[in-house]
């Protein structure tokens, strides 16, 4: 019988631009720290495709079609540099000088992100991308938060998976 394991909270969260042969990231970075109960990975339920006939009711074959395998969480960091990286856009200045201007369309990035778990587990993720949002409440019991949502994509390197768990050296 295989011994059972399981994961348990979230130590870290980091991402980085892939490596130029479309593997994961060597160079990984964490945005900030991520808000209380926020991270999650799901895969969405598959699109089951029946293919019918006129002579019976149930169908003579069932086909299974994608299922669409999402990465969210929101960060609490708020810093200029963290709105460039996250949402695109520009900063003029520098130090308590800097201002960022977000950019006029909604722009799409693409990283690499791994994920440590308290428990001892990596989940490395060579290509997720993103579509990210502000979510700001101005409130004496919130805090502004960067909100990031990516979809996992197929590798670019052959033979890497696209996702890949195993226990934290």
């Amino acid at each position: 019988m295989a011994v059972e394991k399981r994961s348990i909270g979230l130590l870290s969260i980091e991402i980085g631009i892939p490596e130029e042969d479309g593997s994961m990231s060597t160079t990984l970075a964490a945005l900030g720290v991520t808000f209380q109960d926020s991270c999650e990975l799901a895969q969405g339920e598959p699109e089951l495709i029946e293919i019918p006939s006129e002579e019976n009711d149930d169908p003579e074959e069932l086909i299974v079609g994608k299922a669409t395998k999402t990465l969210t969480w929101e960060i609490i960091n708020t810093s200029a540099d963290v709105c460039k990286e996250a949402l695109g856009g520009d900063i003029t200045g520098v130090g308590d000088a800097a201002v960022w201007s977000g950019p006029r369309t909604v722009g799409i990035i693409e990283r690499s992100v791994r994920i440590k778990t308290k428990s001892g587990e990596t989940i490395d993720i060579p290509r997720l991308r993103f579509v990210n949002t502000i979510n700001w409440k101005f409130s004496k019991k919130d805090v502004n938060k960067i909100k990031l949502k990516g979809v996992i994509l197929t590798p670019l390197k052959a033979g890497l998976a696209p996702i890949s768990k195993y226990k934290t050296v």
